[in-house]
């Protein structure tokens, strides 16, 4: 279908899933458009295959008129005039448990809410696969991408921009439904108030580049949760994880019971206007280089192992397991990079983990400094594993006791102290 505005209703699917392709990126049951505009509806699911850019908003009502003459038997004839009028249309929307996936072949995405907040609503179970592809091309939430309970897979050849700079979106799911965010040359932008929300599904956010945090939510709805539900795994393979607010905020930028940061450089930042990744998470590890890691905790933590598993909605109508592997410890890796983690009110517990970790816990490369401070009344660190730099200068902070627990050492040579 070619047309500059595009509508497609339907009481059941628009294309259809393609589960026996061996090809995870390819459809060739999807409706194939070639449109600037789409707004689309149905029932049990959306399949389209856009050849270039295309914008999910509006469309507005179209009336078509159809005149024909109809041959009579008595050899006369009858002028037969036919109207109908097509309703304005907006968002891509399923209403029983439908999928919603829109892929570029080579072109942009940019998604709008047309008359409302919602630019993508997939019903219940149904999953959500936007994926802008070809050399430079991005996608843009302006406006919210929902399922009730299935997973939300976001892709960008270059750039995934959530929200703009007066513009805040939603990205949420709940009960088993995973979010997977991933630029695969560019960086993953999030607007300071955009949400990435699960209720104990995991979020994998990836970027070739940058990674900038808006608000990431993987919230535990169980009064026990499960020991691998509500984790948030970030990467970035060249770049950075930094936080969208201004410098000197204290609002929490990542929510989970379980936070794995694996930063190509730093996570934020240490320094003149330092600007620290906040977080409300019961487990923690990450690792970084040049830069260091600048985190600041809501309540208490424990450096320990975090795994995170998420599903990748696939075009075919598969998904792929996704698994960041467990990782442990608060460490550099190289460009003498500093650690701190500083608690505003509660206790901090170092673990060694299970991941190779040599019996460290913290461990900061060459005069890399760390800071590891329990604020607030009464709070206590526990350390269970080393604590080392190579010559920078280590400083263990609590208000009422710094525990080392047997074989403990903490450890840095040269000038350090």
């Amino acid at each position: 279908i070619t047309a500059t505005n595009l509508k497609l209703l339907a009481g059941g699917i628009i294309g259809a899933s393609n589960v026996g392709n061996l090809t995870l990126t390819a459809n060739v049951n999807a409706i194939d458009t070639a449109a600037t505009t789409l707004a689309a509806q149905s029932v049990n699911g959306i399949y389209i295959q856009e050849a270039d850019a295309v914008t999910i908003g509006t469309v507005g009502s179209l009336r078509v008129t159809v005149t024909a003459t109809r041959a009579d038997f008595d050899s006369s004839t009858t002028d037969i005039v036919a109207a109908r009028t097509a309703d304005v249309l907006s968002d891509l929307t399923t209403t029983s448990n439908g999928p919603v996936k829109l892929v570029t072949v080579n072109g942009s995405i940019i998604a709008t809410g047309g008359g409302d907040a919602i630019a993508v609503n997939a019903h219940g179970t149904g999953n959500v696969l936007l994926d802008a592809n070809g050399t430079g091309n991005d996608l843009t939430l302006l406006a919210n991408v929902l399922s009730g309970s299935g997973h939300i897979t976001l892709n960008a050849a270059d750039q995934i921009n959530i929200g703009q700079t007066l513009t805040s979106v939603l990205v949420q799911t709940a009960a088993a439904g995973t979010i997977f965010v991933q630029a695969d040359s560019g960086s993953v932008v999030m607007q300071k108030d955009s949400v990435l929300r699960t209720a104990n599904g995991n979020i994998h956010v990836q970027a070739n580049i940058d990674v900038i945090v808006g608000r990431i939510e993987a919230v535990s709805t169980n009064v026990v949760p499960a020991a691998t539900d509500s984790h948030v795994a970030i990467t970035t393979v060249t770049g950075s994880i930094l936080d969208a607010d201004v410098a000197g905020d204290s609002t929490v930028d990542i929510t989970a019971q379980g936070l794995r940061l694996n930063s190509a450089l730093s996570i934020g930042t240490i320094g003149t206007g330092a600007n620290a990744l906040e977080t409300s998470v019961a487990t923690v590890s990450a690792r970084a280089t040049a830069g260091g890691m600048n985190i600041v905790e809501t309540n208490g933590v424990v450096v320990d192992d975090v795994i995170v598993v998420t599903q990748r909605v696939n075009f075919n109508s598969t998904t792929t397991t996704i698994t960041d592997a467990t990782q442990s410890d608060l460490a550099t890796t190289g460009s003498n990079g500093s650690i701190v983690l500083r608690t505003l009110a509660g206790n901090i517990t170092l673990n060694d983990g299970t991941s190779s970790g040599g019996g460290n816990a913290v461990s900061a490369n060459g005069n890399g400094n760390v800071l590891i401070a329990a604020e607030g009344s009464g709070t206590i660190i526990i350390a269970n594993a080393d604590v080392r730099s190579g010559t920078g200068n280590i400083s263990l902070l609590a208000a009422l006791n710094v525990n080392l627990n047997a074989a403990v050492d903490v450890v840095t040579t040269g000038t350090g102290t």
